[in-house]
């Protein structure tokens, strides 16, 4: 039956069938965003394959990417997807991806205070990744714990040192009222 010749019939009947279509429109929808989520990150792992570039980023970070297309809501990974394709453009994002675990955190005494400003710029453009959703139904707690598991997990004893500093100036900054 056509929704023209439904919307002459009884409104209830005509009302159900929208708020039918519309939910399964907006199934469809999420669906094609997960799939869309996907891709990118086959691109991304396989650039040989697509065409972007991802230049800077280092195999924790794309495994990082991995864990939080499994855990993040459609829209907090849109948001990440959009900064994985700005860490070119940012050479402190880029210095952090290639730290290895034998650089001495000593010699980079200015990275997290770079890294602090590329932060405050990221979450100004993209909110979403100061307070990112979560698509588990085990809620933001499980969703903040497993990205932390990550992050412990996929990052070198350097890259995590440089971390907790950058951490703690953004806490100082918070903490501090700008004039």
């Amino acid at each position: 039956m056509d929704l023209a010749d439904m919307q002459h019939q009884e409104s209830d009947e005509y009302t159900d069938k929208l708020r039918e279509l519309d939910e399964e429109a907006e199934a469809a929808i999420r669906r094609l965003h997960a799939i869309r989520a996907q891709i990118s990150h086959e691109l991304a792992v396989h650039p040989q394959h697509g065409s972007r570039s991802l230049d800077g980023l280092g195999p924790a970070d794309e495994e990082f990417m991995t864990v939080a297309s499994r855990i993040l809501s459609d829209e907090s990974l849109s948001a990440w997807n959009t900064l994985r394709e700005q860490v070119p453009g940012h050479q402190a994002l880029v210095e952090f991806s290639q730290l290895t675990e034998d650089a001495n955190p000593d010699e980079l005494t200015d990275l997290p205070d770079r890294l602090a400003a590329v932060v405050h710029q990221l979450h100004a453009e993209a909110p979403e990744l100061a307070s990112p959703t979560f698509a588990s139904a085990r809620g933001q707690r499980f969703g903040q714990q497993a990205l932390q598991v990550a992050v412990a997990d996929l990052y070198n004893l350097t890259q995590l040192e440089v971390l907790l500093r950058t951490s703690v100036i953004l806490s100082d900054q918070a903490a501090t009222p700008e004039d």
